[in-house]
């Protein structure tokens, strides 16, 4: 989630996802969004959004940017109810 602008920071922030099939029901469209992902569907957990030691995370493995407005949108109705 963090910009690679602030890439010399020791934390990212991240957003947990989950296989959108492993989730009994999905509350929340607008703040929980399915993205695709390596042929997959998937839930962003955004509520569980959290700062993470970068030294803690692996490699990237890939990117959600094609899907910014969705992610940005779910980040302003956590942060701002809109």
């Amino acid at each position: 989630m963090q910009a690679d602008l602030l890439d010399a920071l020791k934390t990212r922030v991240v957003v947990p996802m989950s296989r959108a099939s492993s989730l009994a029901r999905h509350p929340l469209d607008q703040l929980t969004p399915i993205v695709p992902f390596e042929a997959d569907a998937y839930v962003l957990l955004t509520p569980q959004l959290a700062g993470i030691a970068h030294a803690e995370l692996g490699p990237p493995i890939g990117s959600l940017a094609e899907h910014r407005g969705m992610i940005l949108a779910a980040m302003d109705f956590l942060l701002k109810g809109l």
